[in-house]
């Protein structure tokens, strides 16, 4: 009977070295995705913090601006801007439950002029065609 012929060959065990091979990469790739999810976490929250810190401070110039506008349509400072009768024609308290009906704006000489002047223009070009 002969020997075992494959007792001297120095066989190199391929199989069992790909599975370690693809076990290892296995790893590796998923303790790289750890890590690099891990810094995009840290850089979201870095990012928004400073968002938030921005629109805190954006809140508060908003509000502040909200003040002002509120200040400055009050009656007393619209008294204050606005106490010649003539400028404006002055302030006239709104009555409470009433319609309040605005008159329209009586135009200027000069722009009844230049009124005229297109009309007599826009007639000219429609008379000539």
């Amino acid at each position: 009977m002969p020997g075992n012929r494959r007792r001297n060959a120095n066989t190199v065990p391929l199989a069992m070295m790909a599975s370690w091979i693809i076990v290892c990469l296995a790893l590796g790739v998923a303790g790289l995705g750890y890590v690099w999810m891990k810094n995009q976490l840290h850089t979201s929250s870095r990012t928004i913090k400073t968002l938030e810190r921005e629109l805190a401070s954006l809140s508060k110039l908003n509000e502040a601006a909200r003040w002002r506008i509120v200040e400055s349509s009050s009656m007393g400072e619209l008294g204050k801007r606005f106490n010649d009768r003539n400028k404006f024609n002055g302030l006239m308290p709104i009555p409470q439950g009433k319609p309040l009906f605005v008159g329209r704006a009586q135009p200027s000489p000069v722009d009844v002029e230049e009124a005229s002047d297109f009309q007599r223009i826009a007639n000219r070009e429609g008379a000539q065609r």
